[in-house]
């Protein structure tokens, strides 16, 4: 059976399962209840979570065909993106006795989740700079400007304003967004005239922000922050460039080891960004790149990674959902053992390469030879190893393969 006739199955039945499933995560819980804001399907990894580690869960849904209430001890559907329904949200956790609400990895819901902790009286708080550094790549920028950041070469831009003084290769990217929707690497104008373009009709946005392209390597930094305190969870290295000019997510390397020099270097731009962007509470997400020695920080919001928090846990066996959860309460929380346990690979897009069928091959080659374990999803290769060489070796033999094409 395929997920999704089994899917459509639930569906159908769901009427008679929800109510016992909830029943069943009620009796098996056995800490307070926790309230957590859904949207789409980016509240999984969260509530999944949560669940495993026997709270009550009330979810507020605004997508329930993402089953997220799957883990939920209750649930309800609510357009948590509604401001118009914050009194209502705010009366249920009082109900509960819930200091705060969660989210996971949607930038729109924060002002939401915002304001609903700000009405609860919540020891976590988000400051308007936070939210708007969130939502809006210009605000951050300036933020990061005042601060005295060292930042890639960027100008906004409106999508009607001719451009010729642009440098080449250059990122193109909307100035609200997050999930990489509309970003673009193009080498001439005409490619910049066309992202623009894909911008202004499929996001209904009349700016864009084009930034320097730097080509060295890019990184993704996730943590919680307490009373303007950062605690750093995982590193995680990341390539897009690889399937230019799609720039669609190639892959993904957790659990990897890092000479000091450049750990030392990602902390301390961490930390500047964080400071200049004022996040005080919750959790953050932050993507860098390097030019040389320097990194460079060019995107971060104030709220989960998407479903990351799931890879922390199997290459470090720490939970990024327990710390994010005591910040949100207001319970001291402190520095990880960060030691890897082993390192996992995502790897993605490869159907879409005309070397696939080499691809496939000499993963599933490393997994007969038991030297990793495989799991296939659609255009999706997920790794796991026990060291983090094996899973770049995959890497640069795929690297060679399109080098001698």
């Amino acid at each position: 059976m395929t997920k999704r006739s089994l899917k459509q199955l639930i569906t159908i039945f769901l009427p008679v399962i929800k109510p016992v499933l909830m029943l069943r995560n009620r009796i098996s819980a056995k800490g307070n209840w926790v309230l957590v804001l859904g949207g789409r399907s980016y509240a999984r990894e969260l509530v999944q979570q949560l669940h495993r580690s026997k709270y009550k869960i009330y979810l507020f849904d605004a997508a329930p065909q993402s089953f997220n209430w799957r883990f939920a001890s209750a649930s309800c559907v609510l357009d948590v993106y509604d401001p118009d329904n914050i009194a209502h949200i705010v009366a249920t956790a009082k109900r509960l006795g819930c200091k705060s609400a969660l989210m996971q990895s949607d930038d729109q819901l924060l002002p939401i989740v915002a304001e609903v902790n700000k009405r609860l009286g919540s020891p976590a708080s988000f400051s308007e700079t936070a939210v708007g550094a969130t939502l809006d790549k210009e605000i951050m920028r300036d933020r990061f400007s005042a601060a005295g950041m060292d930042l890639p070469t960027w100008r906004k831009s409106r999508v009607t304003e001719d451009l010729t003084d642009i440098p080449l290769p250059c990122i193109v990217k909307p100035l609200i967004g997050q999930g990489s929707k509309g970003v673009a690497y193009v080498t001439d104008i005409e490619g910049i005239t066309k992202a623009k373009a894909f911008i202004q009709t499929e996001m209904g946005q009349d700016h864009v922000l084009i930034e320097e392209y730097l080509p060295g390597r890019q990184f993704n930094v996730d943590g919680v922050i307490s009373n303007g305190v950062a605690y750093i969870h995982m590193i995680a290295e990341e390539e897009f460039a690889d399937f230019v000019p799609l720039f669609k997510p190639c892959w993904y390397l957790f659990g990897i080891a890092l000479p000091k020099k450049m750990r030392d270097e990602i902390v301390r731009e961490t930390r500047a960004a964080l400071a200049a962007v004022d996040f005080q509470s919750g959790a953050f997400h932050l993507e860098l790149k390097f030019r040389g020695d320097r990194a460079y920080a060019f995107d971060m919001a104030n709220r989960m990674p998407a479903d990351f928090p799931k890879y922390e846990y199997l290459v470090h066996g720490v939970s990024l959902v327990e710390d994010y959860l005591k910040v949100m309460q207001g319970e001291p929380v402190a520095e990880r053992d960060m030691a890897v346990k082993c390192a996992h690979l995502r790897y993605y897009n490869y159907g879409e390469r005309p070397d696939h069928a080499r691809i496939d091959a000499l993963a599933q080659s490393l997994a007969d030879a038991g030297k990793i374990k495989l799991q296939r999803d659609g255009v999706l290769l997920e790794m796991t190893a026990d060291h983090e060489d094996i899973l770049r070796d995959f890497l640069r033999d795929v690297h060679a393969f399109r080098d001698n094409d």
